[in-house]
């Protein structure tokens, strides 16, 4: 796995001071549990959620249990979608929701053509 984050979401109170980054092979999004490390073979979609009945509508999607890791339901945030795992979405708000997907989708698409994987989310 890389070591240096292509970007970084800084702690701030909206992500319960919470740092969000995106590798060139994983995201790691720091929770009160630890560190939660989504590897891109895992990641089906990511969405970006204006409020909370929007988020809920994207996490009911499918009927499988998500997870908030931070205050989501009073900020824009991200609905990331995940294969496997006991909690298929995660919502959390990085600092900037827009600039932080666009990182992703970028690093998963340069993951994804290098490796031969498959799509690259919405």
């Amino acid at each position: 796995m890389a070591d240096v984050p292509l970007y970084t979401s800084p702690c701030a109170a909206r992500s319960l001071w919470h740092e969000y980054r995106v590798y060139a092979d994983r995201v790691e999004l720091d929770t009160l549990a630890g560190t939660l490390a989504i590897p891109f073979d895992q990641i089906e979609g990511i969405h970006v959620a204006d409020s909370y009945s929007q988020g809920v509508r994207l996490q009911l999607r499918g009927w499988r249990p998500g997870l908030k890791l931070d205050w989501a339901d009073f900020h824009q945030h991200l609905v990331l979608d995940k294969a496997t795992g006991l909690f298929r979405h995660v919502a959390f708000s990085p600092d900037d929701p827009l600039a932080f997907r666009a990182a992703l989708q970028a690093a998963i698409g340069a993951y994804r053509q290098g490796d031969g994987g498959g799509p690259t989310p919405a």
